[in-house]
């Protein structure tokens, strides 16, 4: 269902496990990274440790993955990869 908050649910959990277990990477294929930004900011959304990235291409987000071995790896959303 669109419009119902699941992106900014995802983004404040990111928050909360970045913030209290460890790094996440945090791939939105739905939105741009200005976009993903602007909704952080107005979620008061500010961890060191919650890389966010805009991207559709599943292997170059798995490399990033790879790279950072993030705690928590969240996708947002699968059907656009």
């Amino acid at each position: 269902d669109p419009g119902i908050g699941k992106s900014t649910l995802l983004l404040q959990v990111s928050q909360k496990v970045a913030d209290t277990v460890g790094t996440v990477l945090y791939a939105s294929g739905e939105e741009s990274q200005l976009q993903l930004k602007i909704r952080a900011e107005r979620l008061h959304i500010n961890s060191e440790r919650l890389q966010v990235i805009a991207d559709t291409d599943l292997d170059h987000i798995l490399e990033q993955a790879d790279a950072m071995t993030p705690s928590l790896l969240v996708i947002d959303s699968i059907q656009t990869m």
